[in-house]
C-alpha cells in the first residue's frame, strides 16, 4: 500500500510542474507558435468548424479538442489552452503506465518505467508547451494502447 501511495503521489507531479509553469507566468512561450494555436482555436469556436485552419487543417484535433474544453466550461481560451493540455498529459502518463504493463505484464517495471518518463528531461520540456505535437505524442501512445488491446477492439477499425 506505502507503494500504491508513493507512485499516487509522483503521478502528480508531472502535472504540477508542468501547470506550475504554464499558469503562473502571463502566457507562456516555449519556442513555438502559442498565439497562433489560440487564433486557430477561436476561430473554431467562432465558426464551428475548421475551415481556417491553413497549416494544421491535417492535425485539427488539437484545436477541436481545445475548443471542446473552452466550450464546455467557459474558461477563457489562453487559461483553457493550458488547463486541458495538462490533463491530456496526465492521461498520457497513465497511458505510458498501461502500455508498460501491457508490454511487460509486471506491475513494478511499469511503474518504474513510468517513473522514469515522468521525470524524463523532454516529457517535462514538452508537458510545458501547448503546442500540437505535445497532444500528437498522446495520442500515439493511445493509438499503441488500442493496439496491443486487441482483445476488445476490432482492430482493422484502428489501422
Amino acid at each position: 500500500m506505502d507503494v500504491l501511495f508513493n507512485n499516487i503521489r509522483n503521478y502528480f507531479l508531472v502535472p504540477r510542474s508542468n501547470l506550475g509553469i504554464t499558469l503562473k507566468y502571463p502566457l507562456y512561450f516555449g519556442a513555438t507558435d502559442i498565439l497562433g494555436h489560440l487564433f486557430s482555436i477561436q476561430t473554431v469556436l467562432q465558426t464551428g468548424h475548421i475551415a481556417g485552419l491553413e497549416s494544421y487543417v491535417n492535425f485539427p484535433l488539437f484545436h477541436i479538442y481545445n475548443a471542446i474544453g473552452v466550450e464546455i466550461t467557459g474558461l477563457s481560451l489562453r487559461t483553457g489552452l493550458f488547463v486541458f493540455m495538462g490533463i491530456a498529459w496526465e492521461a498520457g502518463i497513465l497511458l505510458a503506465y498501461l502500455l508498460f504493463l501491457k508490454i511487460s505484464r509486471s506491475r513494478r517495471f511499469a511503474l518504474s518505467a513510468t517513473l522514469l518518463l515522468a521525470i524524463s528531461p523532454q516529457l517535462i520540456l514538452y508537458g510545458s508547451y501547448a503546442i500540437t505535437r505535445s497532444l500528437a505524442f498522446v495520442i500515439i501512445l493511445c493509438w499503441f494502447y488500442l493496439v496491443l488491446n486487441e482483445n476488445n477492439i476490432n482492430m482493422s477499425f484502428w489501422l
